[in-house]
């Protein structure tokens, strides 16, 4: 019996294909299985598209819960929430004398403004239409085909990119749609000539344009599709569960290999859209292909494909009939095949569930001995697919073991999974896979094969880092048992991709190398193992080099031995589950030879004339040869230093002749020098290139850069009480700024040496947030801060000169207010006042109570100051002012009385002393508001 999970998967499945025929845009299958799932619409998979049906889905999914009998016709009396979608839809029907859809009109480009329902046409034979007479009849025809001219424009018109084509034609094929339905409706007699018609549409007359011969002739040439539209004014029922693969099949049957066939030649690409992946991703776009995903495109170019079969090798199983497609879009070679209809099997002899003949099916086991039913069969595996009871994740996946994986010579590899322990009479094992994260069921993967046997040969092109493969396994006592049984994780085991388009190479001594790796990859391992090492095995530690850079692209080996052979092994090492994980070894057997030498030590030192700034540059002379020293100002271009070139390429490199230094190269030994090299005007960084020249070949050396960083001017430091802010006029070439903090006087250079910086921020995220916003408060007793701008230059970073600015500090006080009513003089209300500090505080300023009877007071020039003294027994004169002799964070006792009597409003407490920006700043916090308030006591 059918659980809720899988009804609602089914109920949403069967909406979305009522809703697809209608024209409706509605998320994908895969989509809606999730949302089954979830039972409602995950945070991944919150697109406008899903939040435009979200309601429907939870009214569709509540329905089903309840037992509702029919969900779907209840449903789709319901209409999407907000605009429709903008994007490609399925194409509209096109109704009049021969109400049936034709099958060579073209898609849709986008939903008219008002569009007709399928109820707003005539039904049934045109002699029985309303009665309409043969000249109505004409005209009806002229208008559909006229809306396919205009419909079939504007397409073309968007995917060249060209709205203002398209717009008039979208504008006319909406006015045609109207007056159309008007027609059929009754509204409008239609009771003209064809030329007539045309004139009043604004269309041309029926014997005027050839493309109405053409169009109906195409109609008439491809036998229309079975209607799977509703009766009219009757909700379609969501189909049983055994039809509900079939219906799908059946809509796929019906549209896709059709077009397979009779695709027509894709529109020119625009000058925008030359790339073959911008194309592959605008057909995708405007078809509304959403189950073909960008890694599928950009897998398919990166093959290089140059037919169709090899398009469809690149692609996974469910998406192999799109191969033909694809390749008319990159205009590819098409294989030879028969015509669809004899392609299509011959009837069977027995009827189905859907009333079609079919001829009982054979056992899973008669059919998968001793041959496996592969992805290379999207058919077969699809009907066979569809016969496993769906899961329901109610009984433990099982406890799986590690899959083996052996490489082929071909790229392929092959799978082995262990023999069962149990002795059970069918097992059916389904491998899957999923290139980027491990499947959580069978039928959320893609199968790769369903097989008896326990050994399988992959030939598929990996598309991600990591492809995650699993063994699922249905056991019971005959085949219909198994087919219904829950699967059980059988193996499992995350594959490293090898890298792909590997070029290794020996250049004149040097060995350098360049490959292709997969998605998101840590590092590549590299081992240069002389071939008489090689019977070790793969990874041997001793041999490693490069060990130092992540080699995501490729390589440069200066460090072989000329004339020795060497077997370079490769290892992907990719992060699976938070855990490093190799690949199988790639290994390249590669002899070197002896070359011209490049410079790679090339050292740079700047003086210290801030005025007139030099370097001095010193590197390691080669063994032959003579070294040039190149002045740039944005580095030559990448891969110059690749491989040995001819001395007229340097130009091409970004190294020109009059960049070249002219000043004398001092020898010293083994080492080389130039001194005094000045710094050009104007530059904020500056590149040093060597250059090894031999018999009019060069071989360019490691470039050094040096980068003159700008001081940190206009710094400021805003105090927010709870916070502080860091304010500057960033520096020019500097990429990120480090705080350092000191006592007040220290000299920057020993605050910054041996310290770690209490605060860094990169140009970005100081533009971004306004300022440098200290994590932690800085000492309220105030500090130094060292502004250190920092910029990169080789890999390394270089530090400018400090700029110093100081925090006088920060004293935070609090003030209590408390209403006293004493024995003696009857009536009179004082008000206490009492102040404490975050820290003791020897001295304290001035404070004054202002009293404001119509709102809060804002300074303590805001209202009226009250009399307050000493709250003690003795006879003394009132004041507006008073201060504590000291400051403490207890409460200061006993405080200070202010005579309140019969006043009103609003009370406050202010600090009365002068701004002096060489004194720390006081803060004094407000108690909570109601204490503020007299309340008319």
């Amino acid at each position: 019996m059918m659980d809720q999970a899988g009804r609602r998967r089914q109920v949403l499945l069967a909406w979305a294909f009522v809703q697809r025929n209608r024209g409706e845009a509605v998320p994908t299958n895969e989509d809606l299985i999730q949302i089954a799932m979830a039972r409602t619409v995950p945070p991944g998979l919150r697109t406008p598209l899903a939040n435009r049906w979200a309601h429907v889905l939870h009214h569709l999914m509540w329905l089903s819960d309840q037992g509702h009998p029919d969900p779907v016709k209840d449903a789709l009396q319901m209409a999407p929430a907000g605009p429709p979608i903008p994007g490609p839809r399925p194409a509209p029907q096109h109704f009049g004398p021969s109400h049936q859809p034709s099958a060579a009109r073209p898609p849709s480009v986008q939903p008219s403004a008002v569009q007709p329902s399928p109820a707003d046409f005539p039904q049934g034979a045109p002699s029985q239409q309303r009665g309409f007479s043969a000249s109505v009849q004409r005209v009806i025809q002229q208008l559909n085909q006229e809306i396919d001219v205009a419909t079939e424009r504007a397409r073309q018109a968007l995917a060249q990119g060209r709205d203002d084509l398209a717009g008039p034609q979208l504008v006319r094929r909406n006015t045609l749609r109207q007056r159309l339905a008007r027609i059929v409706r009754g509204e409008d007699p239609g009771e003209v000539s064809a030329a007539s018609a045309a004139s009043a549409t604004g269309m041309p007359s029926a014997d005027a344009p050839e493309q109405f011969e053409r169009v109906g002739a195409a109609a008439d040439a491809v036998p229309p599709p079975p209607s799977h539209e509703p009766d009219q004014g009757t909700a379609a029922p969501p189909p049983f569960p055994a039809q509900l693969h079939q219906t799908q099949e059946s809509a796929t049957e019906h549209t896709a290999p059709l077009h397979l066939e009779r695709t027509p030649a894709p529109p020119a690409a625009s000058p925008q859209s030359e790339d073959p992946l911008q194309r592959l991703m605008m057909w995708r776009n405007t078809e509304g292909i959403d189950e073909l995903k960008d890694r599928h495109l950009r897998q398919i170019v990166n093959s290089g494909a140059r037919t169709v079969d090899e398009v469809a090798a690149s692609l996974p199983a469910s998406l192999k009939p799109l191969a033909g497609r694809i390749g008319a879009v990159l205009g590819l070679a098409e294989p030879v095949t028969a015509p669809i209809e004899e392609q299509r099997p011959a009837p069977p002899a027995q009827a189905g569930p859907m009333g079609r003949q079919q001829e009982p099916a054979p056992r899973t086991s008669e059919r998968l001995n001793p041959q496996a039913l592969t992805w290379e069969q999207p058919q077969q595996l699809g009907e066979e697919l569809n016969r496993f009871a769906a899961m329901d994740f109610s009984r433990p996946s099982g406890d799986p073991v590690p899959l083996r994986v052996a490489p082929r010579a071909d790229g392929s590899l092959t799978l082995l999974w262990p023999e069962p322990q149990d002795s059970a009479p069918v097992r059916i094992y389904r491998v899957v896979s999923d290139d980027g994260y491990a499947p959580v069921s069978p039928d959320m993967a893609e199968v790769i094969a369903v097989t008896g046997q326990r050994t399988l040969i992959d030939p598929r092109p990996f598309s991600s880092a990591v492809r995650h493969y699993q063994v699922w396994a249905n056991v019971g006592a005959s085949t219909e048992d198994a087919l219904i049984e829950q699967p059980v994780l059988v193996a499992h085991l995350p594959v490293v991709a090898k890298p792909s388009d590997i070029d290794i190479r020996e250049d004149e001594g040097r060995v350098i190398g360049q490959w292709t790796l997969h998605g998101d990859v840590r590092r590549v391992q590299i081992f240069r193992v002389p071939v008489e090492r090689a019977g070790g095995g793969p990874g041997n530690p001793d041999y490693r080099i490069c060990a130092d850079t992540p080699n995501l692209s490729g390589f440069v080996d200066d460090a072989a031995e000329p004339g020795r052979r060497y077997l370079y092994q490769l290892l992907v090492e990719a992060e699976v589950n938070g855990t490093p994980q190799l690949s199988l070894p790639t290994s390249i057997p590669v002899t070197t030879s002896a070359v011209l030498h490049p410079v790679a030590d090339l050292a740079c030192t700047l003086g210290d004339d801030e005025a007139q700034p030099r370097f001095d540059l010193v590197w390691t002379a080669p063994q032959s040869g003579r070294v040039v020293i190149y002045r740039t100002a944005d580095g030559p271009r990448a891969g110059a230093d690749a491989e040995t070139a001819d001395e007229s390429a340097l130009p091409q490199m970004g190294l020109r002749p009059e960049d070249r230094l002219a000043h004398p190269i001092l020898a010293e030994g083994d080492r080389g020098s130039m001194r005094d090299v000045p710094w050009p005007r104007g530059w904020s960084r500056t590149y040093f290139t060597p250059v090894t020249l031999l018999d009019g070949k060069v071989r360019v050396g490691r470039t050094t850069s040096q980068v003159r960083t700008g001081t940190v001017t206009d710094a400021r430091i805003v105090e927010r009480v709870t916070e502080q802010v860091l304010t500057m006029d960033w520096p020019a070439g500097a990429a990120a700024i480090k705080v350092y903090a000191s006592r007040p006087g220290q000299p920057a250079h020993e605050a910054i040496d041996g310290a770690e910086p209490i605060a860094e921020i990169s140009e970005d995220a100081y533009v971004r947030l306004g300022g440098l916003h200290f994590t932690r408060p800085l000492d309220a007793g105030g500090c130094d801060l060292h502004l250190l701008p920092i910029s990169f230059a080789g890999g390394h970073a270089v530090a400018g000169r400090p700029t110093t600015v100081r925090y006088r500090g920060l004293l935070k006080l609090w003030y209590d207010l408390e209403l006293r009513r004493p024995r003696i003089g009857r009536g009179q209300v004082l008000l206490l006042v009492r102040i404490r500090s975050d820290r003791p505080n020897p001295t304290s300023p001035a404070f004054a109570l202002i009293h404001n009877p119509d709102r809060l007071p804002l300074d303590v020039n805001d209202g009226q100051p009250i009399m307050v003294q000493y709250a003690v027994d003795q006879v003394q004169a009132p004041s507006p002012r008073f201060w504590p002799a000291s400051l403490t964070t207890a409460p200061s006792e006993p405080g200070w009385f202010g005579d309140v009597t019969g006043r009103t409003g609003f009370v406050r407490v202010f600090v009365d002393m002068p701004r002096n920006p060489e004194m720390g700043t006081v803060a004094l916090l407000d108690p909570p508001l109601p204490n503020l308030y007299l309340g008319g006591r």
